[in-house]
């Protein structure tokens, strides 16, 4: 299993396809009017998550993730092999 930054693909080309999270890795909420952390878990189990955005700056990705919304670094996914 690749991380995805290390697969032959444009990132954007990510979204709207599955990610593999390892346990371990921390994911948060944004607040949306001001930009700020509004809530943070870690993962206690490795999931496969639908992957929904990714960051402008590439540098984070938003997931859902038990029922909701949440962001983690892009560095943290994994590819799923169709």
């Amino acid at each position: 299993m690749k991380k995805l930054k290390q697969m032959n693909q444009k990132l954007s080309e990510f979204e709207g396809s599955l990610a593999y999270i390892p346990s371990e890795v921390f994911v948060w909420k944004m607040d949306e009017s001001d930009q700020t952390v509004s809530d943070s878990i870690k993962i206690g189990k490795p999931a496969v998550v639908p992957l929904i955005a990714i960051s402008k700056n590439s540098i984070a990705a938003q997931i859902y993730y038990n029922g909701t919304l949440w962001w983690t670094k892009v560095d943290d996914l994994y590819g799923v092999e169709r």
